[in-house]
């Protein structure tokens, strides 16, 4: 059949019978419907970011718009809030746009005005946020480049931000294959990496970073990091590497910051080595002086924990000796001993201030500086009422380290208020006993007499002690008096 072009009559009435055809469906509009986005352009880097939006050009159905809107990081998607300022439809995600990562915007869908046009939308903005932070960096690394190594050592990178654990178990790899466990320190700076049998004799490894590895505040390293080592026959002696701090809690071993004179009440010794060694070795070659006991346990190649028995002693000093009968996995000696001297970091106690307040004539006396005082504080009662067996006096002692609930009790059993001379002085009553804080506490005393007025007759003394020791003065952190606390009080007249 041949086809023919058809008149210019024809034309306007197909195209009438076609309009009215139609008339009656629901059609996308294909004339110009501008949608604007923050980000303005694709893969923008942005100083901040606390949102992102779409505009429409004219009002739009709300509730069918919104499911149109995404947003993605590194391909994840973002959970957030969406809300409205006139036509302008907003995204704030619920954790902060991370620095570094890809982050895509995106619309999709048949966008209905309030008018009733549609229009078939599909708006991709990818971007990014910038951040002030530099990209962390690999600043050590052992064993060097090129090293020869045993069969046990451990691979050490040292960053220069705390590194998210997780991606770099993740972005670590090291060839040939071989299975192993990374440990860090407390600050996640460290990654020690291990095999977890033993590196293979006679073979170069290489390992590596990818860039996928990011900091804990989510900015990615600049480049792959990669290095090499060789493994020998094991002729290398083992090495100490500086003792740390561990919280031990069941089979759980967190190690915490800061070296052996920064050890706490409840601390274990974090001791790690160059290498995997032989743990019957090091329980010999262990010792502490004065003796602690307590046990050793592996955590992972090379590093070990010393769980004590008891708490460290407040402000005792220790010596930790590893002798040379330490061995590694392949018989290899200590060198040399290893001997470090440490006080632990258990506060001292201290009795700061003493006031005494009472049936007194002149303020109270503060008792500051030196407590143990040769000289006695005199009390100058009231003159006449009350009688001697009325006689109060509060005494509010002050301490430099808190004491919890626990404590409370024993430390108020550990002051005494006695009778010291003579012999026959009457020891005062407690009445009462306060805490204001928990350095603070007030015991009440009833029951003193006073000094007769004839001076040939003798004066009357008390005694005020604090006695020492962890059992009745320690406290939750280990805090204790070291030395008691006495003060001698002279007893007024009445006159």
């Amino acid at each position: 059949m041949r086809l023919t072009r058809a008149s210019p009559a024809i034309r306007t009435v197909l195209v009438a019978l076609a309009a009215l055809a139609l008339s009656g469906c629901a059609l996308i509009d294909l004339s110009g419907f501008p949608v604007t986005t923050w980000p303005t352009a694709s893969d923008g880097v942005l100083a901040s970011a606390a949102n992102v939006w779409v505009q429409f050009p004219e009002p739009v159905d709300r509730a069918a718009v919104e499911p149109f809107l995404t947003v993605t990081a590194a391909g994840q998607s973002m959970a957030g809030d969406l809300s409205w300022d006139s036509n302008r439809l907003i995204f704030t995600p619920v954790t902060p746009f991370a620095s570094g990562v890809r982050h895509v915007l995106r619309l999709q869908g048949a966008v209905k005005t309030v008018a009733g046009r549609t229009f078939d939308e599909l708006v991709i903005v990818p971007f990014y946020v910038r951040t002030d932070e530099p990209p962390p960096i690999i600043s050590t690394v052992t064993p060097a480049e090129g090293a020869v190594v045993s069969g046990g050592a451990l691979l050490s990178l040292g960053f220069s931000e705390p590194m998210d654990t997780a991606l770099f178990r993740d972005s670590f790899a090291v060839s040939p294959s071989t299975d192993f466990l990374v440990s860090w320190n407390a600050g996640h700076t460290v990654a020690m990496i291990s095999p977890t049998v033993r590196w293979a004799v006679e073979t170069l490894y290489s390992w590596s970073v990818a860039s996928a590895c990011k900091s804990e505040s989510g900015v990615a390293v600049a480049r792959v990091w990669s290095g090499t080592f060789l493994v020998q026959a094991d002729a290398i002696s083992p090495v100490v590497l500086p003792p740390g701090r561990a919280l031990v809690s069941g089979a759980t071993v967190s190690p915490l910051p800061g070296g052996l004179s920064d050890l706490l009440r409840g601390d274990s010794m974090l001791l790690s080595f160059s290498e995997d060694v032989d743990l019957s070795t090091l329980e010999t070659a262990f010792s502490l002086s004065p003796a602690v006991a307590g046990t050793i346990r592996r955590v992972s190649p090379g590093t070990f924990v010393f769980v004590p028995a008891d708490d460290w002693t407040m402000g005792q000093e220790y010596v930790l000796t590893i002798s040379t009968d330490l061995k590694d996995l392949a018989g290899n000696p200590l060198p040399s001993p290893y001997r470090q001297v440490f006080t632990p970091a258990v506060p001292v106690q201290t009795v700061t201030e003493i006031d005494l307040v009472g049936n007194l004539t002149d303020t109270p006396v503060y008792v500051t500086g030196q407590l143990n005082n040769n000289t006695p504080y005199l009390l100058n009662w009231e003159i006449g009422a009350p009688p001697d067996s009325a006689l109060v006096l509060t005494v509010t002692l002050h301490f430099s380290q808190p004491y919890d609930d626990a404590h409370k009790q024993a430390l108020v059993s550990a002051v005494r208020f006695a009778g010291f001379y003579p012999d026959t002085v009457i020891s005062p009553q407690v009445t009462q006993v306060s805490w204001s804080g928990p350095r603070t506490v007030s015991i009440s005393y009833i029951g003193f007499a006073r000094s007769a007025n004839t001076p040939s007759l003798q004066r009357l003394y008390y005694k005020l002690t604090v006695t020492s020791g962890p059992e009745q003065t320690g406290n939750q952190e280990g805090a204790f008096l070291k030395d008691p606390v006495t003060v001698l009080l002279e007893s007024g007249s009445n006159s």
